[in-house]
């Protein structure tokens, strides 16, 4: 099962921002940093996962 979450000021030193991380089970599968966002933005994106085609996919809209 793929499970994602934002942290708040992540991401490299001179651009931090919500840093969203996504793992499959127990394993860590990528972070993708958004630089100058806030985790409580009303604009922050959101995040579904989905298949088309056998295919997974992540899909962010804001």
């Amino acid at each position: 099962m793929t499970s994602s979450g934002w942290n708040a000021a992540q991401g490299a030193a001179n651009a931090p921002g919500a840093t969203l991380h996504i793992a499959e089970g127990a394993r860590h599968r990528a972070s993708l940093t958004l630089a100058g966002f806030s985790v409580g933005q009303e604009s922050a994106p959101t995040v579904s996962f989905a298949s088309a085609a056998g295919r997974a996919y992540l899909h962010l809209a804001a």
